[in-house]
């Protein structure tokens, strides 16, 4: 496992300080969640980013959408809107 050293403004070590006292975290430890969040999120955007070129390169067609409503009214027509919410 490598070792690195970091340099971080008091306040902001004041920040990992706390954070990490109060879950009982090592400062490794920290750090890696850290990471390990960071990459998540950015493996997040990139899936959103992905899904959303697949719609800009390949739309739905109109037929998809007008079969998309179909099924939802349908759906909606078999609730029991009886002004009582769900029970």
């Amino acid at each position: 496992m490598a070792q690195i050293a970091i340099t971080l403004p008091d306040d902001k070590l004041e920040l990992v300080e706390r954070e990490r006292k109060s879950t009982g975290e090592t400062q490794s430890e920290f750090f890696v969640r850290l990471l390990d969040y960071f990459a998540k999120q950015q493996k997040e955007a990139e899936m959103v980013a992905q899904h959303k070129r697949g719609y800009e390169l390949y739309p739905e067609t109109e037929e998809e959408i007008a079969g998309l409503m179909t099924s939802q009214m349908e759906a909606l027509a078999a609730y029991p809107w009886d002004g009582k919410g769900l029970s």
